[in-house]
């Protein structure tokens, strides 16, 4: 029988770097990615330059088969 990991958000080093390789592809789309890593979970803020005020913010998490 397979243990799923106890939490499935990534450790900070993991998600920023994840977070980092988004914020590039979405930023070559024409998104606006902010990285917001001074607290923990890190997050990535995303929107578009015409709405700079509605976006979303988004968390890298472990995919449930690890």
């Amino acid at each position: 029988m397979r243990t799923l990991p106890a939490s499935p958000v990534l450790d900070a080093w993991r998600a920023r770097r994840r977070l980092d390789r988004l914020a590039r592809a979405l930023r070559a789309r024409g998104w606006v990615a902010e990285p917001r890593y001074a607290d923990l979970p890190p997050l990535l803020r995303v929107y578009a330059r015409e709405a700079p005020t509605i976006g979303d913010s988004v968390l890298a998490v472990r995919h449930l088969d690890g």
